[in-house]
């Protein structure tokens, strides 16, 4: 039992892998040879200097979630980040479901529903927990031992928890007010296990909004990743080890899309492990 549980979550883990490098497996052909040089360039220097690196991507976001920001700001610049992740995974899932496309362009009332599930659903609880997650590193990243490592793991956990409530909240909010789920409040909560799930695999719209968090994580997933190579050399020689015949040089974004793709995969799975051990709970 436990094994086949396990397998179910790796499976759904390097499903999410795969899902990455089909969509970005020709992007370098979208780039021009000068820009590929560049994106080298910057490749070659965090290896070189990861704790370099490191530092940057850490000052980079303290940019936009810092603390010390007004409150609005801070608000509407997790706002845009919510927004522009989720329309980088919608135009990712799109092509995989093409009768998901198909029926919003032929039917004005799939398009309301898939609207206001975008807005009202989607939107509100990727918001909430991306703010929860930037409000945890705002506070993480003031201290002076500040550790991108342990930052990603507590960033990951909160956002994928505060997505299960904020979604346990919403379906029993649609039962009660639009009858769904047959208006009952347990079957509302029980199908969102399925339902995220489904997410993990790719095969729900639930998915975007998901994976989006994932996105808003990848940076503070360099800095980790790159504050973990600095501070073990082992684990740096691992990792080189590891994506050693990564093509770099001649295919930057695909060897970067591998990269990324482990941080989807480990998503993946924590995220299937959280929604299995949700569904037991309640």
């Amino acid at each position: 039992m436990i094994w086949d549980q396990l397998v179910a979550h790796i499976t759904r883990g390097l499903g999410a892998v795969t899902i990455l490098l089909a969509t970005f497996w020709k992007g370098d052909d979208l780039m021009s040879a000068e820009g590929r040089k560049l994106l080298t360039a910057k490749l070659d220097s965090a290896i070189a200097a990861p704790r370099d690196e490191a530092k940057n991507v850490a000052d980079i976001m303290r940019m936009y979630f810092s603390g010390r920001l007004p409150p609005w700001r801070f608000a509407l610049n997790v706002l845009w980040f919510t927004i522009a992740s989720m329309l980088l995974l919608m135009l990712v899932y799109i092509p995989l479901a093409p009768k998901f496309l198909t029926s919003l362009a032929t039917d004005p009332l799939q398009r309301w529903e898939v609207g206001t599930e975008f807005l009202f659903d989607g939107l509100t609880k990727t918001f909430l927990a991306n703010y929860v997650g930037f409000s945890i590193f705002a506070m993480r990243s003031e201290r002076d031992d500040f550790d991108p490592v342990r930052s990603l793991f507590v960033d990951v956990v909160a956002k994928v928890l505060v997505f299960i409530v904020a979604t346990a909240v919403i379906y029993v909010a649609y039962a009660r007010i639009r009858g769904t789920f047959g208006g009952s409040d347990w079957k509302a909560l029980y199908a969102i296990t399925p339902t995220l799930l489904y997410a993990a695999k790719f095969q729900d719209l639930t998915a975007v909004y998901l994976y989006s968090l994932a996105i808003s994580s990848l940076p503070l997933y360099i800095a980790a990743l790159a504050q973990a190579m600095a501070d073990h050399p082992r684990f740096s020689a691992a990792i080189r080890l590891a994506f050693f015949w990564l093509p770099f040089h001649d295919k930057p974004v695909r060897a970067l899309a591998v990269v990324l793709g482990c941080f989807f995969g480990l998503f993946a799975m924590l995220a299937s492990m959280l929604a299995t051990a949700a569904g037991r709970w309640h």
